[in-house]
């Protein structure tokens, strides 16, 4: 395995809240990668790796950075940071990823930093799981629309379950997927997970967690650095 890093540009629709300095960032050495993307976008890439600017569900721009105000049933209140550090190629399935972390996912580890890697065609999102293997995370489709798969030894689905406005202290996202996902080792006894609001050509504005200490735990956008 090898680490390249590139600069990727894109243009994104964001309104508000984009913060164009980065100032403060020096206190969190963090990073992310769920990003998103808007309105149906051309045909997929050919590689990963655009040098130029590519039409990607979720751009990814090494070095922005996502901010989430995060808040539980327990009325703690915390923030979660999303950063997008560089580019790994996987030899095992010969793939590029954007490598991104998180900060602050819980508010019991909130200095605990988490490394994914990731992907985006012009329609979807993929996730990186190991040992080569990875799953389709979100999709710019229609209402209903589902897919599953077994990540870890558990079969889930995930669902388009709605497109609304969502309004966050970085500006309002018109049209953004609501994505639940679904734990179905039972299949007679689905449990919700999560569900997430993607702004198509931006990223995650909003997510809602079921399934963890002191649920339910929401994130919503307060601000970006880029």
């Amino acid at each position: 395995m090898y680490i390249e890093i590139y600069i990727i540009t894109t243009n994104s629709y964001f309104q508000g809240g984009v913060m164009k300095n980065k100032i403060g960032i020096g206190i969190v050495l963090i990073s992310l990668l769920i990003l998103v993307s808007s309105q149906v976008l051309a045909a997929p890439p050919t590689d990963t790796i655009c040098k130029g600017k590519c039409a990607f569900f979720f751009p990814l721009n090494i070095g922005d950075l996502f901010i989430y105000g995060a808040v539980d049933s327990g009325g703690n209140r915390w923030n979660m940071y999303f950063e997008i550090s560089g580019e790994a190629k996987i030899a095992m399935n010969s793939t590029t990823y954007a490598t991104f972390e998180v900060r602050g996912y819980d508010y019991d580890m909130v200095d605990k930093i988490s490394l994914n890697l990731g992907r985006s065609t012009a329609n979807e999102f993929y996730n990186y799981n190991g040992n080569g293997e990875e799953h389709l995370v979100w999709r710019n489709a229609s209402v209903s629309t589902f897919w599953t798969y077994v990540r870890y030894g558990h079969a889930e689905k995930r669902k388009v379950e709605a497109i609304e406005d969502i309004a966050t202290l970085a500006g309002t996202f018109f049209a953004c997927l609501k994505i639940c996902t679904y734990g179905i080792d039972d299949p007679h006894n689905q449990i919700l997970y999560t569900c997430e609001w993607i702004k198509p050509g931006f990223g995650m504005v909003k997510e809602v967690d079921y399934y963890t200490d002191n649920a339910t735990v929401e994130y919503k956008l307060i601000g970006m650095v880029r």
